[in-house]
C-alpha cells in the first residue's frame, strides 16, 4: 500500500511547487537481484544505480540553474 501511495504524493508536493523526483524501482529489480528477498545484491545494486543517475543527474542540473 505505501509503495503504491508514493506517486500520488509525489504529484501531490509537485503541485504546491516543491522540487521532488521519483524514481520506480518495481520494475528495475527482480527477485534475482535481492540477497535475501528484500536487500539488493551487487547487481541489484548496478540495476538501482542505473535508474537513479539520470534523476540524480537532472535534479542536479535543475538545482543549479536556480
Amino acid at each position: 500500500n505505501y509503495n503504491g501511495a508514493v506517486p500520488g504524493l509525489v504529484s501531490i508536493y509537485r503541485g504546491q511547487g516543491r522540487r521532488i523526483f521519483y524514481v520506480d524501482m518495481a520494475q528495475t529489480l527482480n527477485d534475482s537481484d535481492l540477497f535475501d528477498g528484500l536487500h539488493p545484491n551487487a547487481n541489484g545494486y548496478i540495476k538501482m544505480a542505473a535508474q537513479w543517475y539520470p534523476t540524480v543527474t537532472s535534479a542536479y542540473s535543475q538545482l543549479m540553474t536556480h
